[in-house]
């Protein structure tokens, strides 16, 4: 996705603000219908119809459609990053959103957009000064410490952003849809993610002190720091001159333990010694017990995440 992040302003420029304040006057009917004109008309040209997002780099604008019905997350978590957490994390600037329910499946956002490379397509260009490089600028945006600092002043319990409960296909034991909950504490929470019974008793004797713990901070977390939601605006050479790494795609933001970033980009790989493992564990040194312990469970139990 676009624009050069030592030029990408803190807010929308002023053609950006003239559309935001004319959409927000804009019937939702008329903007679901041109938002679907503007869906249909990609389709006709896009060489992968599978995606949800529609790159209109000319213009500065994406426009995304997410499926679940009435489901603002990704609109809520923009505008908090946008507002509360401006100037320490780097994501495209929410511009309009719509849910006609009733009348359309889709939930609409239209936000700014970044011209760059993902991590996931250039990761084998990286050297290991680049990877470096990488892990600082995460480590400033996503550290679980600065989130907390950030948003210390709010007390939340474990949900989205919108005060649901976390729904995560790859973890199905957590619940879905009905049977999910939202967690008051993290205790609770990590009961949950790291089951102990039926375990064998040195394993649950292994686990259980972690979950256990008490004091555990709930923070600000995105919930899939992988490569395809990394963008080095301006590509691999300009970001390498001068550029902070963009995050996208906040479906999954949510208010977890300060653990949970680190656990969510780590679960889909099934060697502990996984390159990306690696790199995060180098962006999230502090959360080296969670890591091990989550390891240790899911190699003991053979439960796969995928």
């Amino acid at each position: 996705m676009s624009m050069n992040s030592s030029t990408r302003p803190k807010r929308l420029h002023l053609g950006h603000r003239l559309l935001k304040g004319i959409l927000s006057v804009t019937p939702a009917r008329w903007k679901l219908a041109l938002y679907r004109f503007i869906y249909d008309l990609y389709l006709k040209f896009a060489s992968d119809t599978r995606s949800r997002v529609v790159e209109m780099p000319y213009f500065g604008l994406a426009l995304k459609r997410r499926s679940e019905d009435g489901k603002h997350n990704e609109t809520d978590a923009l505008r908090f990053v946008n507002t509360r957490l401006a100037g320490l994390v780097e994501a495209p600037l929410w511009i309009d959103s719509v849910f006609l329910l009733g009348v359309d499946q889709y939930t609409w956002n239209l936000m700014t957009h970044i011209q760059g490379d993902l991590v996931c397509d250039v990761w084998d260009q990286l050297t290991e000064e680049d990877k470096e490089k990488l892990v600082q600028q995460l480590k400033i945006q996503v550290d679980p410490d600065a989130m907390h600092a950030a948003t210390t002043s709010l007390s939340r319990p474990i949900s989205d952003v919108e005060g649901r409960p976390i729904l995560d296909v790859r973890i199905p034991w957590m619940g879905q849809d009905e049977e999910a909950v939202v967690f008051e504490s993290t205790k609770a929470f990590a009961r949950k993610v790291w089951p102990t019974t039926p375990l064998e008793t040195d394993l649950a004797d292994f686990v259980r002190p972690f979950i256990e713990r008490e004091g555990v901070p709930i923070v600000f977390s995105h919930g899939d720091l992988l490569p395809k939601n990394l963008i080095l605006p301006g590509g691999l050479s300009s970001w390498r001159k001068e550029g902070r790494v963009c995050i996208v795609d906040w479906d999954t933001a949510c208010w977890a333990p300060l653990y949970w970033d680190a656990l969510k980009a780590t679960w889909l790989l099934a060697a502990p010694d996984a390159p990306w493992i690696l790199f995060m564990r180098r962006v999230f040194p502090g959360c080296k017990d969670a890591l091990d312990n989550d390891w240790e469970w899911r190699s003991r139990t053979r439960i796969t995440i995928l």
